[in-house]
């Protein structure tokens, strides 16, 4: 995964672990994964955001990014 990906395996480590991704990584993840790369942007920015208000917005957006 980290080769693919071009991260060193610490930081794969730290994203099991919980951390988040960077929206270039999600982007390209979700390509390797065939995915809609909104799904996955979407759900980052969720996880990532301090508001709840934000983190409702982005995972609105998850939701429908699924669809």
């Amino acid at each position: 995964m980290a080769r693919l990906l071009g991260v060193s395996s610490a930081h794969i480590s730290q994203l099991r672990g919980g951390l988040h991704m960077g929206e270039l990584k999600c982007y390209e993840l979700a390509l390797m994964l065939k995915r809609e790369p909104l799904e996955l942007l979407s759900l980052n920015r969720a996880l990532r955001s301090k508001d709840r208000r934000l983190q409702e917005y982005w995972l609105e957006v998850h939701k429908r990014s699924q669809s």
